[in-house]
């Protein structure tokens, strides 16, 4: 829409990469981990399920555009309704198509813990990657063992390092240990980011006064803004955050797209950081169900 008409939508802006980002960077967080010489897939197959909601679709699409640069290819898609929770049917063709590669792009997290109580009943050596399901603990907590080994990922949440953690801290400290600390990493560096840039502007424009709100949203293009989650920088095309390293590939201009993958279920935050660097802090591990 943006990109559509520059001089009308000016003032809206996406304080996060695109959704499509998460589609383009599996691959890649996918052909990192080959490179790393751990996991060794017998073929490039990725099974791709995809949820009939359009954020679904737009990952799945990225994923199978993207998919042949980084040398894997899309075998086998099916598109399942929300919600779903019995998933037998679509994994019996998956496991008859043997991937290495299973991308969920469905995303409730009870559906998804499901699926892959089922699939870890009969099991292909195959990765397998949800998306945003596993992010949250209730993933973890419903799959128990299952989830051990799953991938995951998020284009905007707290990093592992100093000034993320602080947040964390601060956080929890205010809010409790259950509360969720990550999107309000991001509702709190969205409104600072805003406040900075407007009073670099000169301040904000009252309705109507298109002038002053012409030059905050200049002001909010070109100030770059370090947030708990990275750095907050918008291209100019689309008024939407940079991803890295999908799109930049400094990660001091751009926000990381972070991989995880699910540790230890029953730990109170059962995933771990694994990708991508300067950021990680855990290794990539094979999946208990391999064989």
């Amino acid at each position: 829409m943006i990109e559509s008409n520059p001089e009308r939508y000016f003032g809206i802006f996406m304080a996060y990469p695109a959704q499509k980002y998460y589609g383009v960077g599996l691959p890649i967080m996918l052909d990192q981990i080959r490179k790393q010489g751990v996991w060794k897939p017998k073929n490039n197959k990725i099974a791709l399920i995809t949820g009939s909601l359009p954020y679904s679709i737009v990952i799945s699409d990225a994923i199978r555009d993207t998919a042949p640069k980084y040398g894997f290819e899309v075998s086998f898609e099916e598109f399942v309704p929300v919600p779903t929770t019995e998933w037998g049917a679509v994994l019996s063709k998956v496991r008859a198509d043997e991937p290495a590669v299973v991308a969920n792009t469905h995303f409730y997290p009870g559906d998804l813990a499901q699926c892959q109580i089922q699939f870890a009943q009969d099991p292909t050596n195959s990765l397998v990657y949800y998306r945003h399901g596993p992010l949250l603990k209730a993933f973890s907590d419903l799959a128990g063992d299952a989830a051990r080994g799953v991938l995951t990922s998020s284009v905007i949440d707290i990093l592992p390092d100093e000034m993320g953690n602080a947040f964390r801290d601060a956080y929890h400290a205010k809010f409790g240990a259950k509360a969720e600390a990550d999107p309000g990493a991001s509702t709190y560096s969205e409104m600072y980011h805003y406040a900075i840039a407007a009073a670099l502007a000169g301040g904000v424009g009252e309705p109507g006064n298109v002038d002053q709100n012409r030059k905050v949203a200049d002001s909010l293009r070109h100030f770059v803004y370090r947030a708990p989650f990275g750095t907050l920088r918008y291209d100019p095309r689309y008024n939407a955050a940079i991803p890295y390293p999908t799109l930049s590939t400094d990660p001091s201009l751009a926000m990381p797209h972070l991989m995880y993958q699910i540790k230890d279920p029953a730990a109170a935050n059962p995933k771990k950081l694994i990708f991508s660097a300067p950021y990680n802090e855990a290794d990539f591990e094979l999946p208990p169900w391999f064989r």
